[in-house]
């Protein structure tokens, strides 16, 4: 898989979100209303595309919290392309690329039902922490972080 820098505004990086979004409706019904203003992000160029055979098949991003700290957003790939290991080069990927651009600290959102997503985030070293921002009161959400210091 090659794996493009771009922006959350790429119309195909927009396509894979709008299959995400899909997919998590599909997952938690009208549980996800509580996340959708969630889900949506200014325009932001730290998006990854991950391509094979010049199709989008991945994508994921990371938005700023503040000068240390980002958080990692809109993790996704393409069912067909799963289980080929595309989803932890894709977030081995934005941690280095955070790392790059002086984050400290990765931290993201994931849902209690995604056990798939939870395994992949702890197999890459992430731990549970407490509920943050807008998660502190949603119930369903597993919020984690991994610290990206040496």
């Amino acid at each position: 898989m090659q794996l493009l820098r771009t922006s959350n505004q790429d119309e195909q990086f927009v396509a894979l979100t709008r299959q995400l979004d899909d997919e998590l409706r599909q997952r938690y019904g009208e549980l996800q209303d509580l996340y959708t203003p969630h889900n949506r992000l200014d325009c932001i160029d730290t998006a990854l595309l991950g391509v094979v055979e010049g199709q989008a098949v991945a994508c994921g991003c990371f938005k700023w919290l503040d000068g240390q700290r980002a958080e990692v957003k809109r993790m996704f790939v393409h069912p067909q392309w799963r289980r080929r290991g595309y989803s932890e080069q894709l977030l081995r990927a934005l941690e280095s690329w955070a790392l790059e651009l002086g984050a400290q600290q990765l931290l993201l959102e994931t849902g209690r039902r995604q056990p798939e997503a939870i395994a992949l985030y702890q197999k890459l070293g992430f731990t549970p922490i407490d509920g943050y921002g807008p998660y502190v009161s949603l119930g369903n959400s597993l919020c984690m972080a991994k610290s990206l210091a040496e």
